[in-house]
């Protein structure tokens, strides 16, 4: 699956989320969900780049989804511990202690260390699926190599236009709904 194709996949499969999340009032997490996909699933093609490295490989994998999925959740536990600290020390002169903060509180970090491991886990899975569409992965590397197909749309051509097109208009149909 080509760019395009990828990002469409993405949008269509992200919109209906979206939806539930402005319907609950978490704007916010849709803007991190949006944003950490659209920057974390293009990473699993960085493979190509790397010499010696196979394309589809191990990087294409349930095993890569967990692994990117921790190094995300734990960064943004990181980050956003470091975050707020920094904040809060700059705006009060102290830090604030976030323990024992609500679970829809910005400092729960656990929580935001949650959100990372989806965003990041479920950026690889939609790159899975994207790219199982159109040719074969073999998600179970590095422990079972074998291939998995539904080889239901072609990997070049308007099919890729018409899956980004199909993302364009559920976002724009998102927008419209949610200012309404």
């Amino acid at each position: 699956m080509d760019r395009h194709g990828h990002v469409g996949l993405n949008l269509l499969v992200f919109t209906p989320i979206a939806y539930y999340l402005i319907r609950s009032n978490r704007v916010a997490l849709v803007v991190f969900g949006l944003l950490g996909l659209l920057m974390v699933e293009p990473l699993v093609d960085l493979d190509r780049l790397i010499p010696g490295v196979e394309h589809r490989g191990t990087s294409h994998s349930l095993f890569a989804a967990l692994v990117v999925g921790v190094v995300c959740g734990v960064s943004v536990y990181v980050f956003s511990g470091y975050l707020i600290t920094s904040l809060t020390k700059v705006t009060f002169g102290q830090p604030v202690i976030v323990s024992g903060s609500t679970e829809q509180s910005p400092f729960n970090l656990t929580r935001n260390a949650q959100i990372g491991f989806v965003i990041g886990s479920g950026s690889v899975l939609l790159h899975l699926l994207g790219d199982s569409l159109t040719a074969s992965v073999r998600p179970l590397l590095p422990f079972a190599r074998s291939q998995h197909s539904f080889d239901l749309i072609s990997p070049q051509g308007w099919s890729q236009f018409v899956l980004f097109a199909g993302g364009l208009l559920a976002c724009g149909g998102l927008i419209v709904v949610a200012l309404a």
